[in-house]
């Protein structure tokens, strides 16, 4: 405004401005300090003063916000701007401006110039692209960035791809989970949509984008419906005719290598990726656990898991026949070569004419064979540190099924053939025999 007087009607009379309005501290009766915005002077050149309140923070706030409407000839906003004080809404936005120095206004200006960022301007398809390498280089599990490069990416991105990030509307969520998603079971559409309001957050975190912004944020996840026909884990335990069949192939056939991973997933809990990353050391047969360190578990989560007795003994001629090497298949010769075995043993089932047994090896079967024999036997808060979960109701959504404990106790006694029991640690070997019509 310049040095030169200037005269305003306000607050009921004319004040004569100052160049800039000053904070003056005061004691109420109660003992409490009270802020007042210093503006000027009255025709009888008496101190006008207007209250800020009891926040020193708030206060100084409200003041360089009169200050800087005043400085830009805006009067009538700067005499709105005392009603600051008893704008919640507003209160609030101060609050978070506190510490940073920045008026409401300049913070409003801010927004409305930078709230589409230039980084905002990607599309869908080039910030896949970004995402799955930040995903990479934080170390996530193969498993992990699979899941997002090869399915959820990908559909998203044949739907979106050319979208910018900034112009994907929650209709366009809505639309692509039940339109172009449709026919996906409601428990497959939840998945989507928590693994896409993560891709969006990411992206928000990494500065390509306003979390505000996320389309997938506020969309609900659906429940699945009772009568749907869902995937269920009972198809995924292996009978114990099927545990049988499996386990004495690998025996029969010196396929020591897989065995020792079946082992230590069948019956110790341990992840297949997990198991890859394991040696010798960690496989304590004179103390029967497994010294999982935080190099090889899943989140670096350390666990120490007790070997069963029929595992040590696997363990032991494995590491025997291996000579002590731990040389394991890679995942993809693991698959290619757990896809040669599961289609030898149902050749031979059929050629056998055999009356057990679906041999059904689902995915994940080893590991959720593993949580419903245990639960059934040692209950859910072993079982549930075994496999390395800090809740229990994960077993019941994603791996327990329902078998008895005699069968459990099988299980967990059950040896290969060729390989004998220590005697001095173990029971008795139970044999399952095959029976033909």
């Amino acid at each position: 405004m310049g040095k030169t007087d200037f005269f305003i009607q306000m607050f009921g009379g004319v004040v004569r401005l100052r160049d800039a309005a000053s904070i003056i501290q005061q004691k109420n009766r109660n003992g409490k300090t009270g802020y007042y915005a210093f503006i000027g002077y009255d025709g009888a050149g008496r101190a006008v003063r207007r209250s800020l309140g009891l926040d020193k923070e708030k206060a100084y706030a409200l003041l360089a916000e009169i200050n800087q409407r005043m400085a830009q000839g805006k009067i009538k906003d700067a005499v709105n701007a005392f009603q600051v004080a008893t704008d919640y809404e507003i209160k609030a936005c101060l609050k978070k401006l506190e510490g940073h120095g920045a008026t409401l206004t300049q913070a409003v200006d801010f927004f409305l110039e930078h709230h589409r960022p230039s980084a905002g301007h990607l599309t869908v398809d080039e910030a896949s692209k970004i995402f799955v390498e930040h995903l990479k280089r934080l170390g996530r599990a193969d498993a992990y960035v699979n899941a997002y490069e090869k399915v959820y990416l990908p559909h998203l991105c044949s739907a979106l791809g050319k979208t910018r990030l900034v112009d994907v509307t929650q209709d366009d969520a809505e639309s692509f989970i039940y339109k172009t998603k449709a026919t996906l079971s409601s428990n497959t559409k939840a998945e989507y949509i928590g693994k896409l309001r993560t891709f969006f957050n990411t992206l928000a975190e990494l500065n390509y984008y306003q979390k505000e912004l996320n389309p997938f944020e506020k969309l609900k996840k659906p429940q699945a419906s009772r009568d749907e026909t869902e995937y269920t884990e009972r198809d995924r335990c292996l009978p114990l005719e099927d545990v049988a069949v499996f386990l004495d192939y690998l025996s029969k056939n010196e396929l020591w290598d897989i065995l020792v991973i079946h082992a230590a997933v069948m019956f110790c809990g341990v992840r297949m990726e997990e198991v890859q990353r394991l040696s010798w050391r960690e496989i304590l047969l004179d103390q029967a656990k497994i010294d999982l360190t935080r190099k090889a578990a899943k989140k670096r989560h350390r666990r120490v898991i007790e070997i069963p007795q029929n595992a040590l003994a696997m363990f032991t001629v494995c590491k025997e026949k291996m000579e002590d090497e731990w040389n394991l298949r890679t995942k993809n010769a693991l698959k290619q070569k757990m896809q040669r075995i599961k289609a030898a043993l149902r050749e031979e089932k059929e050629k056998a004419k055999s009356a057990f047994g679906p041999l059904d090896f689902h995915t994940n079967f080893a590991r959720v064979s593993f949580a419903s024999y245990s639960y059934a036997l040692h209950g859910a808060e072993r079982t549930a540190n075994a496999m390395g979960h800090s809740r229990i109701d994960i077993l019941h959504t994603n791996y327990k099924e329902v078998v008895t404990k005699d069968d459990a106790q099988i299980y967990f006694q059950f040896l290969p053939l060729g390989i004998q029991p220590i005697k001095r640690q173990m029971e008795p070997q139970v044999v399952i025999k095959t029976v033909t019509p």
